[in-house]
This record gives structure tokens, C-alpha cells and sequence, in this order.
């Protein structure tokens, strides 16, 4: 079982930025999203699309969004695509689906703030601070 400081849910705008902060702040971080890429609904394939005419015709703030995949994929985040997060159980157990088809377990070590959403998510009697960020992008 592997050890992060943080998990992070999604890699949109809001996923990416939260891992390149943990990463600058030396945290070790898992992010987990459930896209074959970075990018979120909003830049959706920003990596293959951004350098062709398409991405030039969809605008700088849509080109804005392959730099900010760049910085992320360089931050030293772990990264799992096509991975579905099925629950997080005390004591800071993250279950997983990675890539769709097998199990996993993750020991999450520091538990950070979590968002209105995350806690929706996990249901009313989840506690106050859970060990996930969840973008809202």
C-alpha cells in the first residue's frame, strides 16, 4: 500500500491547480480521475488538441489550459487515469477502481479540509475534514 500526503479528486482546472500548491508546499500527492487525460470537462484533450488549428481557433484562454496541464504533469504528482474513487473509510483508506478493472488501496496520511461537495459525497455523517479535494470545475 502506497502513502500520499493528499488525494485529489479530478484533474480539471480546480485538480490540477490543487496538486502543483500540495506539490510546492512538498506534499506528496495522488491524483485520480476518472478521464484518459488532464484537462476536465472545460479542457477536455487540451494536450492533443491545443497545438492544432482547432486549439487556436478555440482561443487563448483554451490554450491557457495546456500550459496549466504542462505545469501539472511536471509537478511530481502521481497521477491515475481512468480511475473511478469508489470510497474513503476511516482510518483514511482510499478504495479505488483504477483503470477501470482492478482494486486498490491507498493509506492517506494527513488529512486536509474537504469541500462542501466532498462531504455531500460521502454522506452526511462523514466527518468535517476528509482527506480528498474535489475540483468543481
Amino acid at each position: 500500500m502506497r502513502s500520499f500526503n493528499a488525494v485529489v479528486v479530478g484533474a480539471g482546472p480546480a485538480g490540477m491547480s490543487a496538486a502543483i500548491g500540495l506539490r510546492a508546499q512538498g506534499l506528496s500527492v495522488l491524483v485520480v480521475d476518472e478521464q484518459p487525460t488532464p484537462g476536465g470537462q472545460i479542457w477536455r484533450a487540451v494536450e492533443a488538441v491545443a497545438p492544432t488549428t482547432t486549439g487556436a481557433l478555440l482561443g487563448k484562454e483554451y490554450l491557457a489550459g495546456a500550459d496549466l496541464a504542462s505545469r501539472f504533469r511536471s509537478c511530481g504528482a502521481s497521477y491515475e487515469p481512468e480511475t473511478r474513487v469508489w470510497q474513503v473509510e476511516p482510518p483514511r483508506v482510499l478504495r479505488r477502481l483504477q483503470h477501470l478493472r482492478r482494486w486498490s488501496h491507498e493509506q492517506i496520511t494527513e488529512v486536509l479540509p474537504g469541500s462542501a461537495r466532498a462531504r455531500r459525497a460521502h454522506g452526511a455523517g462523514a466527518p468535517s475534514r476528509l482527506p480528498v479535494a474535489v475540483g468543481s470545475d
